[in-house]
């Protein structure tokens, strides 16, 4: 199971300007479950993408995947998922 619960992320710019490439995400996907995610360029899917395979840490909310929170356990979960 993959869930994501209120996942932001928020990056400093150029003069320290804020910049939020993702706002509030949440979802939860269950086991043998198709899943899209689709939106227009700049939307933030990579960098969500990305905080759900333990790349980049969320400013704030919580990712969990088989039930492991991504902050607590990167390794197993980047173990028992793909990502390419």
């Amino acid at each position: 199971m993959l869930e994501a619960d209120g996942l932001t992320k928020v990056f400093r710019a150029a003069r320290g300007r804020r910049v939020e490439a993702v706002r509030n995400a949440s979802f939860r996907v269950g086991p043998g479950e198709a899943f899209g995610l689709l939106g227009p360029n700049g939307a933030g899917k990579t960098t969500l993408l990305r905080m759900l395979a333990t790349i980049i840490a969320p400013t704030s909310g919580v990712c969990r995947v088989n039930g492991l929170r991504a902050d607590e356990a990167p390794d197993r979960i980047r173990h028992a998922i793909g990502f390419l």
